[in-house]
């Protein structure tokens, strides 16, 4: 029988080539790239178009696990804004020293140049992941 396959007909095709909880991953999957697609663009733009601005540090924290964040916090206007960084950057930095940022007016964010790569690198490995999450389960077997 030719034509539009039933209902049925289709459900057992994707039963059969896609794992069954593959959508929700690649949702969860989407959302990673998304988030890291959008810092790296915003944080490209602030390179590009933005002025450096020296920041005094008024508190860092250098954490070298691999499940945590090093930061340094810097204040603008009375306002606490925590800066993420590599662990490598954090132990180079100085409380109440001077560093180099660019503030994002309309994300209210600061970004310590520098660090495009590590964006990239994210939406390049979330790309892939997505990719595979779109293939048939088939293809691996």
């Amino acid at each position: 029988m030719t034509g539009i396959p039933k209902k049925k007909e289709k459900l057992a095709f994707l039963e059969t080539y896609f794992y069954k909880n593959q959508s929700f991953f690649f949702l969860i999957a989407l959302a990673f790239f998304s988030y890291a697609m959008f810092y790296y663009v915003q944080n490209k733009n602030l390179e590009r178009n933005s002025k450096l601005e020296k920041m005094l540090i008024v508190d860092k924290s250098c954490n070298a696990g691999s499940k945590s964040v090093s930061s340094i916090k810097v204040t603008r206007n009375g306002k606490t804004y925590s800066v993420q960084l590599p662990y490598s950057k954090c132990l180079e930095l100085n409380i109440w020293g001077k560093v180099g940022l660019y503030y994002n007016e309309k994300y209210d964010y600061y970004y310590l140049p520098g660090l495009l790569r590590i964006y990239l690198i994210r939406v390049v490995v979330t790309a892939l992941v997505l990719i595979l999450l779109v293939l048939p389960l088939e293809v691996f077997i």
